[in-house]
């Protein structure tokens, strides 16, 4: 081992220590060494997280084997040329100034802090499993993002600083979080997992040939002052899941869901309602929405694998007369607050849907006209009545379950049973009408 008693200066001269063992701080605290360009190679640990290397260094160029950890302080801003060991963890601080990256490797975790600057790009190339950067400023700039292969990313700027990466495969995104700057994260290969990303400004999160998923916590999506935009790549690439839809908070600026060959998953975290506003169908299908004063513009695919789900702290209604057309594919429409309804009797919601979910709560009714012969896989609320219309074609039921009513009406088609021998409608009340014949199994209180 190299134990370093320091400090120890060579001025503007470079240095290299090199050893078939750990290098050691030896003096506990103040600087240790001093030099233009730094190298320490060493088999074992390069400083300790509880003990590290203090340095004052224009160039750092850190190497270490197996499981040896590297643990730097820089007193100065540095440019880490690179700092790369085999399973141990890589801490690396610049306590003052920009940190100036380049290539950090290891099967381990890597953190990197610039406590008074920037994180820069200097042909960066991190790799880790869990990747921590934090600044007081930048973390990456739009022009010259960091470059990570990580499994886990978290992301601290502070101020204005703006956090622009690019990530090599799929990662889970856990944090990225700044003042007021933009945030920018790419996946250019593989699913894009998004847990907290907070800042005032735009929001631009993109996989490049993959998913934007949620990670199933309570984290959310908010730019409170800027836009959001969401962008999956790929055939069958959706932006969240119908379990798990994307968490998107407010209030900001617009919000813009990209799924082209795929479907759209989205919640609306901010209370109120959301609003229909929109629906075309052209090579894709693009529908907006509104809720308070943000614009949703939804587009996925217009086949099979062209679905929608909304879900709203509030009601889901559609005063503009908009018809939603998800038209080969599941329309899943949920409201999460105590109340919520989707529709209204006076104002249906307006569909064109291979298949519809719906929920309501409490005492929120669920209204809604379908265009076309639908599946109603589900539709469900406390003690709301609940009135699904199939305008043309039959209307094949699942399940149907309120306290209150239900009205059930194939205009110019059957009403069928999708769901073989388990009960159709749970209810008070049922009033049916078909064109062409009812087949239902039903546990209600009064049929009409």
């Amino acid at each position: 081992d190299i134990n370093v008693n320091g400090p120890l200066s060579v001025g503007a001269n470079s240095l290299k220590l090199t050893t078939g063992g750990a290098i050691v701080d030896g003096n506990a605290t103040g600087n240790d060494l001093t030099a233009s360009g730094l190298s320490l190679e060493g088999t074992g640990s390069i400083g300790t997280a509880a003990d590290p290397i203090e340095t004052s260094a224009s160039t750092l160029n850190l190497s270490s084997t197996g499981t040896g950890e590297i643990a730097v302080t820089e007193a100065n801003g540095a440019t880490l040329s690179s700092a790369t060991t085999g399973s141990g963890q890589i801490k690396v601080v610049s306590t003052t100034g920009d940190l100036l990256v380049g290539t950090v490797s290891t099967s381990g975790d890597v953190t990197l802090t610039a406590t008074a600057g920037d994180i820069l790009d200097a042909t960066s190339a991190i790799t880790g499993v869990t990747v921590n950067l934090m600044a007081d400023g930048d973390i990456g700039v739009a022009a010259t993002p960091i470059k990570t292969t990580a499994t886990t990313l978290n992301l601290t700027g502070t101020g204005n600083g703006e956090i622009a990466v690019t990530e090599s495969d799929a990662v889970t995104l856990a944090s990225a979080t700044t003042g007021s700057g933009a945030i920018k994260v790419v996946s250019t290969t593989g699913d894009l997992t998004v847990g907290t990303v907070t800042t005032s400004k735009n929001i631009t999160l993109t996989a490049s040939d993959g998913a934007v998923l949620d990670d199933g916590t309570a984290a959310n999506i908010t730019s409170s002052g800027g836009t959001t935009s969401i962008t999956a790549t790929g055939t069958g690439k959706n932006i969240g899941t119908a379990a798990n839809p994307l968490d998107i908070d407010g209030p900001g600026g617009d919000v813009t869901l990209s799924a082209a060959g795929g479907a759209v998953h989205v919640n609306t975290v901010t209370a109120g309602s959301v609003e229909f506003t929109n629906s075309t169908v052209g090579a894709n299908v693009t529908t907006t929405f509104k809720q308070g004063g943000e614009i949703y513009s939804a587009t996925y695919a217009a086949n099979t694998d062209g679905h929608l789900t909304v879900r709203a702290n509030g009601d889901i209604l559609n005063s503009a007369g908009t018809t939603v057309q998800v038209p080969n594919a599941i329309l899943t429409l949920t409201s999460s607050a105590a109340a919520g309804s989707i529709g209204t009797a006076a104002k249906p919601v307006l569909t064109k849907a291979g298949t519809l979910n719906l929920t309501g709560a409490g005492t929120g009714e669920i209204a809604v006209t379908e265009s076309d012969g639908v599946t109603l896989a589900s539709a469900t609320t406390g003690s709301g009545d609940i009135k699904v219309v199939s305008a043309a074609g039959n209307l094949s039921v699942g399940t149907v379950t309120t306290t209150g009513g239900v009205t059930l009406q194939a205009t110019a088609g059957a009403i069928t049973d999708s769901n073989g021998a388990t009960n159709n409608v749970t209810a008070a009340s049922l009033t049916a009408s078909a064109g062409t014949g009812i087949d239902l199994d039903t546990t209600i209180g009064t049929l009409a």
